[in-house]
This record gives structure tokens, sequence and C-alpha cells, in this order.
């Protein structure tokens, strides 16, 4: 069980809690921060997204591949090492709290792949009904999502300080970035990063060890940003 002293904790727009403790949770409160940027900016631009713009469709599907790749490499990374380590030291109800952590991952996949489905048919065969349907589930999966990411958050982060030290929550990391290809990587950063506040961009990019990420934002800050004009065109500003 972890007694170290606590360390600051980064809080961004939409967050629920930020649980003190040992482990700095900075990477955590940023990927959580842009799914739920995303999907906010996903339900409001599909019904606004003219059903004969197929240049946008095109892009919307390839913008929402890059958000499901990330959501599929953080879900799978907490399933295979961060849950089974805090479930190792878990009873009672931070067992509980543990095992819902798991179930509504589980809840969210079939929503995911309803979406994909919906931009997909999009691009095929574009139609109102298939919009507002695609409109529909992305409201569903914005407000699961959302839920998950506030329990998380107030709840199951609070046991990761109470229970690891910052050296294991760092061993668990590791094995998330043995699956952080370049390829990943440079559509990892530039799609964390936006609406980050400059300050907050700027620390992280300076950190440790940080030199890969600086250069992955750097080259490929500006092919992300000309796909999220593509995707989100029809978005008001």
């Amino acid at each position: 069980m972890s007694t170290t002293t606590p360390v600051p904790q980064l809080r961004l727009p939409g967050q629920a809690a930020a649980p003190e403790g040992p482990v700095d949770m900075a990477m955590m409160y940023v990927a959580h921060h842009a799914f739920r940027r995303d999907l906010r900016d996903f339900a409001r631009a599909v019904p606004l997204t003219p059903v004969t713009d197929r240049a946008a469709w095109r892009a919307l599907e390839r913008r929402w591949a890059v958000f499901a790749d990330v959501l599929h490499h953080h879900h799978s990374g907490e399933d295979a090492h961060l849950w089974p380590a805090l479930l190792d030291r878990a009873q009672g109800e931070d067992r509980a709290t543990v095992e819902a952590m798991e179930d509504e991952h589980a809840g969210v996949d079939p929503l995911l792949e309803a979406c994909r489905d919906g931009l997909t048919a999009m691009v095929a065969a574009p139609s109102a009904d298939t919009r507002s349907a695609l409109t529909v589930r992305l409201v569903a999966l914005r407000e699961a999502l959302g839920r998950h990411l506030d329990h998380e958050e107030t709840e199951t982060i609070a046991l990761v300080q109470r229970l690891l030290s910052a050296a294991e929550y760092d061993a668990i990391d590791e094995h998330f970035k043995k699956t952080l290809t370049p390829r990943r990587l440079f559509r990892l950063v530039p799609w964390a990063l936006v609406e980050v506040p400059t300050e907050v961009r700027e620390e992280l990019l300076g950190r440790e060890g940080g030199t890969a990420h600086r250069v992955a934002w750097v080259v490929s800050r500006g092919s992300f940003r000309r796909l999220q004009r593509a995707a989100f065109a029809h978005l008001p500003g």
C-alpha cells in the first residue's frame, strides 16, 4: 500500500476529480480530456454535416479511427495490466469498484462498434435516416463513456493512489508504452493535446524522456489540424 508524499495532480476541463496520492496521473487525465472532447465534437458535428458532403464524411471516418484506436489502446492496457494489479490488493468494496471498470469497458464496446458502422454507412451510402441513427448512437456513447470516466476519476484512481506506489504504477505504464508504435505515437500526441492549455502542453512535452513526444508534436500537428478542420468543417467556429 502506498504511503509516499502526494504529488500535485493535473485538473483539466470536464474532469470529475483528481484524488491525491503519490502517483502522477497527468497522462491519464489528458487522455480522458481528449476522449470527452472528441465525443462532444462528434456528437455535435454529425447532425450538422450535410448528407451530401462526402468529403466531410470521409474525414469524419478517418478522424473516428484515430479516436477509436487510442481508446482501444487505453482500455486494453487497463484491462490487461492496471485492473489486475489493483485486484491483487483490493478487498470488499474496492474489488467491486475495479470489477465495475471491467464491466463498463465491455458495455462501451458495442456502442463504439455501432458508431463506427454508422460512419462507414454514411461514407458508403449516405442518408438522413442513417445520420439520425448515428447521432443517437453518439449521444449514447458520450453518456456511457462519460459516466465511466467520471467513475474512474472519482473512485478507481483513488484506489490507485491508495494501493500502488509511484514506482509500481510506472512499471504498469511501461506495458502501455511497449505497444506505442511510432505510427501510433505520431497520431496520439497531437490528438491528446488539442484544447490542452499551452502551459500544460509545454510542461508535458518538457518532461524527462519527452523528446519523442515533442518530435511527434512538431512533425505531425499540422497534418492532424488539417484532419480536424476537414472532419469538423460544419461545427460553428
